[in-house]
């Protein structure tokens, strides 16, 4: 309930436009701005595409879903409201992904998929929710040296698993 005399804001978008950011700033787009827009999109997406691919494979799904993955981007200009922000896969989802397939002992390209897209909608929901509940301040309970540790860690894993691969050589082994 607003206060008496107290004016309401009108920065505040309504309607589908509170949900769908690209409503509120289309119609103020410069047309200059569309030439380097495009540049910056080809080059985000020479790199992203390449990544997304390869990550794909160290989840342990055809190569073909990292596009799909890559993609994200695109929903993201939609519903976003950051124009700096980088989306996609990252090397961490995908070692994550690859560990559930592992740890849920997976075989097989299609249980594979289903078991990683199946991560990935409970993902997207869980992230939905957070924002609808305005919940985003528990990321503040994650330091950065433990993100950095679990990415590097993630790395170290991932590089030893292509290793082989690399070198041409055959490892074995099983890990605890």
């Amino acid at each position: 309930m607003a206060a008496e005399g107290a004016q309401p804001n009108t920065n505040e978008p309504g309607g589908i436009a509170r949900f769908v950011p690209i409503l509120q700033w289309a119609s103020q787009y410069d047309r200059q701005w569309l030439r380097p827009d495009l540049i910056a999109g080809l080059t985000v997406t020479a790199l992203v595409v390449p990544k997304a691919l390869g990550y794909a494979e160290i989840a342990g799904v055809p190569i073909v879903y990292g596009l799909y993955a890559a993609a994200g981007a695109i929903v993201y200009a939609l519903f976003g409201t950051s124009g700096q922000i980088s989306t996609g896969p990252s090397s961490a989802l995908a070692a994550v992904a690859a560990g559930a397939v592992i740890a849920a002992g997976v075989f097989g390209a299609e249980d594979t998929v289903a078991l990683v897209a199946a991560i990935a909608l409970v993902t997207g929901l869980l992230f939905l929710l957070v924002a609808l509940l305005k919940m985003d301040w528990i990321s503040q309970f994650l330091s950065k040296a433990v993100i950095t540790g679990f990415l590097f860690g993630a790395a170290i894993e991932v590089v030893i698993g292509e290793l082989p691969k690399i070198t041409g050589t055959s490892a074995t082994g099983a890990s605890a």
